[in-house]
């Protein structure tokens, strides 16, 4: 990382040379003050405001990495992401309204809705992590049948990658799956992992204006509407405006907790 810094640091060589010639097999180890105070030099730049700058939403984004993307594969209808500032930033809205898709973000401190894409971030992580060349293992991955009998390159484009592993020249000719069978599958395999398990009972629906206890925040709140996302609301607090799920919201009936107007809620 120190090395992928310096174009950004032009006096990094100076005083990252104590450092690395410790390292080096013509020079006896020796970590003295010299090298202590060099390390701790590096760690204050690489933190240091010249170098890494707080995000804002008001400042100027070039939206590069997801345009490439759909260069690729072509504009989704939907993109679903987390709650980070760089997808409630102007540039992005703009982006989004440009390329014509719906943006939906995950419900706030509800990590499970973001599940599915935390296990393929961990799946290369560990193949990563393995010592495999990193372009390599995202093809093995893109390559490697799931446990419908198809690999994701197969359900993508309709044919097997070729990769280093010896394989038939009839495997690689383009064949789509059978995308009716392949959908009855995954339903019953969907319904097999959930028989015998008690679905929680459903939440009465909550009106604008209703009081309600936040167990997290530990703090009162009022509901203002329910938020674009599935199954969220927006609540006022004294502390603004936030987005939660509808089963962390606690319904109240206190008489002493000022209920706000619906005037003041808009």
């Amino acid at each position: 990382m120190a090395n992928y810094l310096g174009k950004f640091l032009p006096h990094l060589a100076s005083y990252t040379r104590l450092i690395k010639d410790l390292f080096s097999e013509k020079n006896e180890w020796c970590r003295g003050e010299p090298q202590k105070e060099a390390f701790q030099r590096l760690k204050s730049e690489r933190s240091s405001t010249r170098l890494l700058a707080s995000y804002s939403p008001a400042t100027k984004t070039c939206v590069a990495a997801d345009a490439s993307v759909f260069s690729h594969h072509g504009i989704p209808e939907i993109v679903i992401s987390d709650n980070g500032p760089q997808y409630s930033s102007e540039p992005f809205r703009v982006f989004s309204k440009e390329y014509g898709f719906t943006h939906i973000t995950s419900s706030s401190g509800y990590p499970q809705a973001n599940g599915e894409v935390e296990r393929a971030v961990a799946t290369v992580k560990r193949r990563w992590k393995g010592g495999e060349e990193k372009l390599q293992a995202l093809m093995a991955c893109r390559a490697t049948p799931l446990e419908c009998g198809y690999s994701p390159s197969q359900l993508l484009i309709g044919r097997q990658l070729r990769t280093t592993i010896l394989q038939l020249p009839a495997s690689l000719h383009p064949r789509w799956p059978n995308i009716k069978g392949f959908r009855m599958r995954e339903e019953l395999a969907k319904n097999a992992t959930t028989t015998g398990v008690t679905e929680l009972e459903p939440k009465q629906p909550l009106q604008p204006g209703q009081n309600i206890w936040l167990p997290r925040e530990k703090k009162y709140g009022t509901v203002v509407q329910y938020a674009e996302t599935s199954r969220s609301c927006i609540i006022h607090t004294d502390e603004g405006r936030i987005r939660r799920k509808r089963e962390h919201l606690h319904t109240v009936h206190n008489p002493d907790i000022q209920t706000l107007p619906l005037e003041v809620l808009k």
